[in-house]
């Protein structure tokens, strides 16, 4: 098969988690023999080559000519297969639909991140307008929230609607996610949605018997943005587990954005000594060397740094803000998961692995065991049995 992958920015897998995640998927499907190409429509580096795709087009889906350049991209490259990564870019599946009526190609879409924001980002959205409508918006949902909820609600039911009505099989990432989307917006159409992990973006597992390597350093691997990450939560929370005395413990921090200014002025302020923050970095040498792995965000899809630390045998403890957490973590085993905004029970469980050198090591051991269904080609292999199902009626 010819296959197309449409993706948010310049496919360098360092980009963004989709890029990573269709890049990984790419790599296996050509040991199958496989041609993949991929189109994206913002652009970071047009410099960007790649050694897996045949070629990279900037698209942009809403430029005036993005339908005859995917159609002239289509028909070069004799595309079978597109996967839209975008799921939620709503016009890209009724751009991609509006081409299946004139070329012959299956389309799959998958959605990457949690079909249903919960009442803390919502808090946050309509919290203070940018325009009048938005401002009026704003307003009714301090006044009755479910109002709002439920006009957002019937506009997503339309949206999700149609964009698995255009799509040949529609992909979210946990079997949560699907339960949501059918119950949360009255989706009909079952049978087109299915749920497939996001794979492992390393091909090999940390060894245990080399656990003695392990030092005391907890990992944050996070884009620093405060809406959706919460990092000022999790220095909070550390710095009330450096108040107990744990000084041989080091906070390690990966990450970069908007609101690095802000966490660096609380460190300050608050005075923490044991942490580190580096920039845009590759995490891989610090999960080799790190005990635990913090997660303290509101919202996530499928995060892959968390299965990334688990894989290197970092135990992870998050909040129960996603549903798909349960799918990664299964409580008490080989991680924590914390009821949001139980800051207690966050700081005791930190804190009960950092006193327990057995314990970190058999929840360690379970973490990177946990792990090994989401092996890239095993990913891959269920993406190219459902191609084939597809491809086949």
């Amino acid at each position: 098969m010819n296959i197309l992958f449409y993706v948010t920015c310049t496919p360098d897998p360092q980009n963004g988690g989709i890029e990573r995640v269709s890049y990984i998927l790419a790599n296996e499907f050509i040991k199958y023999n496989h041609k993949c190409y991929c189109a994206y429509f913002n652009e970071i580096d047009s410099s960007y080559h790649s050694d897996i795709y045949k070629a990279i087009y900037h698209i942009p889906y809403d430029s005036t000519n993005a339908k005859e350049k995917l159609k002239q991209t289509i028909i070069k490259n004799n595309i079978n297969v597109v996967l839209n990564q975008v799921g939620g870019f709503w016009k890209v599946g009724e751009l991609f639909n509006s081409l299946q009526k004139e070329l012959n190609f299956i389309f799959f879409t998958t959605y990457h991140s949690n079909p249903v924001e919960n009442r803390y980002i919502l808090d946050e959205r309509y919290r203070k307008g940018s325009n009048f409508k938005s401002n009026i918006y704003c307003m009714l949902y301090r006044l009755s929230p479910n109002i709002v909820i439920n006009r957002i609600n019937k506009i997503k039911h339309r949206l999700f609607t149609e964009e698995i009505n255009n799509s040949d099989q529609y992909i979210v990432l946990s079997p949560s996610y699907k339960e949501a989307i059918i119950n949360q917006y009255k989706i009909k159409q079952v049978e087109k949605i299915i749920s497939i992990p996001n794979p492992l973006t390393y091909n090999y597992f940390f060894n245990i018997q080399n656990y003695e390597q392990k030092k005391k350093h907890v990992i944050i691997v996070a884009r620093f943005d405060e809406l959706y990450k919460r990092l000022s939560r999790a220095l909070k929370i550390w710095k009330s587990i450096e108040k107990y005395g744990y000084n041989s413990w080091k906070l390690i921090i990966i990450g970069h954005g908007k609101d690095e200014d802000l966490y660096r002025d609380m460190i300050n302020q608050m005075q923490i000594k044991q942490i580190e923050i580096y920039g845009k970095s590759n995490p891989e040498q610090f999960y080799k060397e790190a005990s635990i792995f913090m997660m303290t965000s509101v919202l996530e899809g499928w995060p892959m740094a968390m299965q990334e630390a688990m894989q290197f045998g970092c135990i992870p403890i998050a909040f129960n803000t996603f549903s798909a957490v349960y799918d990664m973590i299964q409580d008490k085993k080989n991680g924590y998961v914390i009821n949001d905004n139980d800051y207690q029970s966050y700081s005791y469980k930190l804190m009960t692995l950092m006193n327990n050198d057995e314990l970190r090591y058999q929840m360690a051991k379970e973490a990177i065991n946990s792990t090994q269904k989401f092996k890239a080609a095993t990913i891959a292999n269920i993406w190219l049995n459902m191609m084939a199902n597809v491809h086949g009626k």
